[in-house]
């Protein structure tokens, strides 16, 4: 009998990550709604190296493309350090506006709509098929970031806005699995339009962005034996508890507090009054053992004042002391009745 081929791990060319492909086209359709092939599906190292490459893929160098305000800033850079004119839009309760989208006379549009990064609205269907219409109606492509569509609490699954009709020529998805398995691994998947295909993994190839085949092998087995889908189970039941617990300790330390995003994700936000010196508060917070980032860190031009706070690392256990000190540097620096 013939010896195995072993995986290798040439840097230089792309492995085909064939099973691991196959796998994640299953993966996909059971889990958001996305109806692919194997061969429709490009294997990337990660989601912020990918974003750096898709300006020179798509053509959008010297051209406008809108990103939410507030939104995910390494989006941002990425598309500004590679030449493309970045286009703040504001989103509401609902996500980015398809009718600001439309007006802002963009090429090209990044949302999460399964989870806004950072405010955590989900984006109605109605609105996503409107922003589908747009990029139809004037050839425009829209990124589908759904870095954490697969946490929902309390809440019915929407499907990822690339399961739309008609999304296959417009909409590039990507997913990860940075949220549901861990960061250190490296390990993305990027669904473009079938014109764009080509283009985009020539171009994440010349820049040496791609997968170890045995990195890839090895996730392939994971996701294609279920291991994925029963760790992703454990997990949400993990994370559905901290956010209990983190939510409810808000509820009994700081009644009068507004949160948001509290439907999915593994953040909600504390929104704050606009006078509050939001980065004040987090170094503040810092000094009591407990960490949250900004709100006004995440804004281009809109004006938001808040703390997002994760509670994926944060223990059921802790989640009563994380509140009180949260409370206390409130009071203390008068951001808090």
């Amino acid at each position: 009998m013939a010896a195995e081929a072993v995986p290798g791990n040439d840097a230089g060319s792309a492995p085909p990550h064939t099973a691991l492909r196959a796998a994640l086209a299953q993966h996909l359709r059971r889990t958001r709604g996305v109806t692919v092939s194997a061969d429709e599906i490009i294997v990337v190292p990660g989601v912020s190296a990918t974003l750096r490459a898709l300006p020179d893929a798509l053509g959008l160098r010297g051209r406008r493309v809108a990103l939410e305000d507030p939104g995910y800033a390494e989006a941002a850079t990425a598309f500004g350090e590679c030449g493309v004119e970045v286009v703040p839009v504001p989103v509401d309760d609902d996500g980015l506006d398809p009718e600001t989208v439309e007006a802002a006379e963009v090429a090209a549009a990044y949302v999460t709509p399964s989870h806004q990064y950072p405010l955590g609205a989900r984006m109605p269907v109605a609105r996503r098929a409107q922003l589908l219409a747009w990029a139809r109606s004037g050839g425009a492509v829209i990124v589908e970031d759904d870095y954490d569509g697969e946490f929902r609490y309390d809440v019915s699954p929407l499907p990822a806005l690339r399961s739309l009709p008609g999304a296959g020529d417009h909409v590039l998805y990507i997913g990860t699995a940075s949220k549901v398995l861990a960061p250190t691994l490296r390990v993305a998947w990027v669904v473009p339009p079938p014109h764009l295909r080509d283009r985009l993994r020539l171009e994440l190839e010349a820049r040496g962005l791609v997968v170890p085949e045995t990195v890839g092998a090895a996730f392939g087995d994971f996701v294609a034996r279920g291991a994925l889908t029963a760790h992703h189970a454990r997990a949400a039941r993990t994370y559905a508890a901290r956010r209990s617990a983190l939510v409810a300790a808000v509820t009994r330390h700081l009644p009068d507090a507004r949160l948001a995003g509290v439907d999915a994700g593994l953040h909600v936000v504390l929104r704050l009054s606009r006078h509050v010196d939001d980065l004040d508060l987090v170094g503040r917070l810092e000094t009591t053992g407990f960490a949250a980032s900004p709100l006004s860190a995440y804004c281009a031009r809109v004006d938001h004042r808040g703390l997002v706070l994760g509670y994926a690392c944060l223990p059921e256990s802790q989640a009563d002391a994380a509140v009180r000190a949260l409370a206390a540097v409130l009071v203390s620096s008068g951001s808090h009745g």
